[in-house]
């Protein structure tokens, strides 16, 4: 888990090269971290085997009242 910060980017390929699964967590009330997924899986798809297992989690359900991403777009 690097929370997506910048600098633990350079440690992340080690980490997927052995990954048998990779959670993609996004907040639904933040639609940045909702656009940065693209750039993870770009990542993901160039270290991880090709058999890797990802998963797509939207974390903060519990603020629905505040949700900027829509259960359509997730």
């Amino acid at each position: 888990d690097t929370a997506g910060q910048e600098r633990f980017k350079n440690i992340t390929n080690t980490f997927y090269k052995g990954a048998a699964g990779i959670l993609v967590a996004f907040s639904i009330t933040d639609l940045n971290s909702f656009h940065s997924i693209s750039n993870w899986v770009k990542q993901i798809n160039n270290s991880a085997s090709e058999m890797v297992t990802k998963v797509l989690v939207g974390t903060k359900s519990d603020m629905e009242p505040e949700r900027n991403v829509s259960r359509v777009d997730a």
